[in-house]
């Protein structure tokens, strides 16, 4: 009756590769645009759906924070999470940017979860409720 819990308020790519993992700019041919369209994803470890799915941030800088807030207050465990980060295709499979995954409560620090992996950091925001 008086837990205390850590939910979502808000998703957070820091910075993600400025480049694909063979070099070149995203999004290449498409536009001027050379920047990632980013979609993030998380859930549960083993969960079959995804707990959140963001909009597209389109047009996303490598060192420039792309946020979204959350749909509903997640709350959050001391479970294990994943995390996969995506650039957005519009004709072919959206291509892979970095994924990874990481336990909330071990790594909650003054309302904030940091996770880094291949060259990205996502940042979960939280409220204590």
């Amino acid at each position: 009756g008086n837990c205390t819990y850590a939910r979502v308020t808000r998703y957070e790519i820091t910075y993600h590769p400025e480049k694909t993992p063979s070099g070149s700019v995203w999004d290449f041919g498409f536009g001027s645009s050379t920047n990632a369209d980013l979609i993030l994803r998380v859930k549960e470890q083993g969960a079959s759906s995804w707990s959140f799915e963001s909009s597209i941030a389109d047009n996303q800088e490598h060192n420039s924070p792309a946020q979204w807030t959350a749909p509903s207050p997640l709350k959050l465990l001391n479970k294990t999470y994943e995390w996969e980060l995506y650039d957005q295709e519009t004709t072919n499979a959206d291509d892979y940017i970095s994924s990874g995954s990481f336990n909330p409560i071990s790594l909650a620090n003054n309302g904030v979860v940091v996770t880094t992996n291949e060259g990205s950091q996502l940042k979960i925001y939280y409220n204590l409720q």
